[in-house]
């Protein structure tokens, strides 16, 4: 009799041994299922997105830094890098995969051409020269150029410029005044031939 009043208790206590490790293996396996805070927050439309406002020092540090970046790898100026970067919409990525597809189509396409890396802008008196915009041909007039070779009397050149950023607000894509001429002024030409007010815009 003896041993009949212990197996129920074995069994007893060998089905509570069951329940505790079945609950014990229940919790491991549901541990990763738990309600976290991000399943409790509640749910974005599919049109919220996080965003953080950039002051315009941050945007100038970004986009300076991005120049940087492209200059060192496309080993063009900081001037040409921010020509491309604008004509790619500051996609770096896309850029450079472009750039290194085909170099040239590509400096074509953003106004640049391949004589981005030769000497910089100046302004220069050439004799016997005729602006084709005013057809003055003063003798000690001066004349400005950009890399495409159309060269224009700096006065005729000054008031293009001005007007692009005054009236029309571009500054960063100015094509040369050239017929059919698609090459981009870059920052050094526009330091040449804005006024000191125009230069911040």
């Amino acid at each position: 009799m003896m041993v009949s009043s212990t197996l129920p208790d074995q069994r007893m206590a060998f089905t509570d041994a069951v329940r505790i490790v079945a609950s014990v293996e229940y919790n491991e396996a549901d541990a990763g299922f738990d309600l976290q805070e991000k399943d409790l927050a509640p749910k974005k439309k599919s049109y919220e997105v996080d965003y953080k406002v950039l002051s315009p020092e941050d945007i100038q540090k970004t986009q300076s830094s991005q120049i940087d970046e492209v200059a060192m790898i496309t080993e063009q100026p900081p001037e040409a890098a921010a020509i491309l970067l604008r004509y790619a919409r500051w996609n770096k990525e896309k850029l450079i995969n472009s750039y290194m597809e085909d170099q040239e189509k590509m400096l074509e396409e953003a106004g640049i051409g391949r004589s981005s890396r030769n000497v910089p802008p100046q302004i220069k008196k050439v004799p016997n020269f005729t602006c084709e915009i005013c057809y003055d041909d003063s003798p000690d007039m001066e004349t400005f150029a950009m890399k495409c070779g159309h060269r224009f009397c700096i006065d005729c050149y000054r008031h293009y410029v001005t007007q692009k950023v005054k009236e029309e607000g571009e500054a960063a894509r100015i094509k040369c005044p050239g017929d059919d001429c698609n090459k981009i002024l870059d920052s050094k030409s526009l330091d040449l031939l804005l006024e000191d007010d125009l230069q911040d815009r």
